[in-house]
């Protein structure tokens, strides 16, 4: 099950619309043991029964973000390596690249794990 295509903002489980309660000038204030309800939308997160589920979308999100900038910060080194003249330069570079190349393949393997552990949530949730 890949996370591929779905944004931050998918959402995991149906919540129905809650009440909302609304006063008008005039009205009786609501009695203190009412409780005011309001669907609120979250512009970055969305809302679901089980916590783990927008726990592990955090943290696969930000693991998304931490790819993206390494392949960045891989692609600059990459750049550099090219127009680089001096073979000491050249050879931090690779050496460079070559630790970034690591660190890549930890954070997709993270990625991975935790994409596993969402589905299996997902799953517990219906």
């Amino acid at each position: 099950v890949s996370g591929e295509g779905i944004d931050k903002n998918f959402p995991v489980c149906y919540r129905p619309q809650q009440r909302v309660v609304i006063s008008q000038p005039g009205d009786q204030p609501p009695q203190t043991n009412k409780i005011q309800e309001a669907n609120v939308e979250l512009s970055e997160t969305s809302i679901t029964r089980n916590p783990l589920i927008q726990i592990l979308q955090n943290r696969i999100n930000t693991k998304y973000e931490l790819l993206e900038l390494s392949y960045e910060k891989m692609a600059a080194f990459e750049r550099d390596e090219v127009i680089a003249a001096d073979a000491q330069s050249k050879f931090n570079l690779k050496q460079n690249i070559s630790e970034l190349k690591e660190k890549i393949k930890t954070v997709e393997q993270d990625i991975k794990e935790l994409e596993d552990m969402l589905s299996e949530s997902r799953k517990n949730c219906d």
